[in-house]
Parts: C-alpha cells; structure tokens; sequence
C-alpha cells in the first residue's frame, strides 16, 4: 500500500519522461513532503540503489537553474564542475529556496572532489590524478591529498568537502529524476513547461499517457522496495 501524504495521481504531474523523468509537485512545500520525495525517489530509482549498494544522491537547486540542467543534466557550470549533494533528502532540500529543483542522481556515476593518493599509486596513475585532482590539500612522506576544488576552498588542510561531488562521464547518465517543487502561490507547471518548451537539445519528450503512468506507477508503487532482483 502506498503511504503518500501527497496523492500521487492528483499532486504529482509528469512534464516529460525523457531524457529523465520530470515530476511536478505544485502547491507543495519540501520541507514537508521530503518522506514523500524520498519514497518517490527510491522507488523509482531501486535498481541503482541495489546495484551500487548505496543511497541516491539529492540536490536541491533554486528553479532558475532549471533551464542549464535541461540543457546538461548538472546546474555546474561547466557540466563536470563540483556540485555539492547529500543521501540525505532533508539535508538538500534546505538549499534552492521556496520554489526548487531536486536532482537525484545515480551514486555509481558520481565521483569525490577529492582522492588521496598513497605510495603504492603508480607514476602514471600519479599523473592522471594530478590532472583530474590539480590542488594539493595536503601532503606527508606517506600519502597525498588533492581536490578539484581550489585551494581557497581549504584552511590548513581542512575544507567542506564532504559533500562535494563531480561527474566524470555525461551527466545525464548519472541524472535519474529531477522533482520541481514549490508552493501554491508559484506558477509551477506553467513555469517548467515553459523552460521544457524552450530547450533546443536535447529533445525533452512528453511522453504518450501510457508512459507517463508507467513513470508515475515507477515512482509510487512501495512494494518495489521489498521486492526480491
């Protein structure tokens, strides 16, 4: 049985069903439907969840960031900048303000902003890090911490960086869901339609009614959360 404050075939609207699903959650306000975004999100994205044998990824953004996501999959700027992400629903939604954006990302296609490299790492491999990873933290006879973030981010060798991520490969391959969410007063659907309608590539579908029930049925039937692979 589904458990929603929200009534999904009544409060949720599908604006598009790929590249990624699009859910609208108009005349809501996050911070009091967050254990329904979270059920929404595990259930639609439980494959990922159990392949990885981790927890989705959650960022919550302002809605005027909507148009770049469209366009890349990511708000960062560029695509496979540090953005900062939590598997903690409550604790992304405290960020994007009244009127946001979740984005729930697949964990397996995300990478640390930071790597700590040891003297057992070879030259090459070496390399390849100071490249993708160019500020050194910190450094001891014995290992070596470096960041894609840069160096005024960290003081003495400590920064926030616990919740910082980059994705490597394309971001829409790591995007799973994106859920607008805001509250009555917010012209919502008219809005996300509208940033949808206005993004030339990639092609944003809406989808047939069959589909969009299939993405809705996904994204609320509880009982794949107990079901066996």
């Amino acid at each position: 049985m589904n458990n929603f404050k929200i009534h999904p075939n009544q409060d949720i609207e599908i604006a598009a069903v790929t590249p990624c699903p699009v859910l609208i959650c108009a005349g809501q306000r996050s911070e009091i439907i967050a254990d329904d975004l979270a059920t929404l999100s595990m259930c639609y994205g439980i494959e990922a969840i159990r392949a990885g044998k981790r927890l989705l990824q959650y960022r919550g953004v302002a809605l005027n960031r909507l148009p770049t996501i469209l366009q890349t999959g990511v708000d960062t700027q560029p695509p496979h900048g540090v953005f900062w992400s939590s598997d903690r629903i409550a604790k992304a939604l405290e960020y994007g303000g009244r009127d946001k954006v979740l984005l729930v990302f697949d964990p397996r296609r995300l990478r640390p902003a930071w790597v700590i490299l040891d003297t057992d790492c070879s030259p090459e491999e070496r390399r390849e890090f100071e490249r993708m990873y160019p500020t050194v933290v910190w450094e001891t006879e014995q290992s070596k911490k470096l960041s894609r973030l840069p160096a005024r981010e960290y003081h003495g060798g400590t920064g926030y960086d616990h919740y910082a991520y980059w994705i490597p490969d394309d971001p829409f391959d790591a995007l799973i869901l994106i859920i607008a969410i805001a509250p009555m007063e917010c012209p919502l659907v008219s809005e996300v339609l509208r940033m949808i309608s206005e993004c030339s590539e990639p092609e944003w579908k809406t989808g047939t009614a069959e589909e969009q029930a299939a993405v809705l049925t996904r994204a609320t039937d509880t009982r794949r959360l107990t079901m066996n692979d």
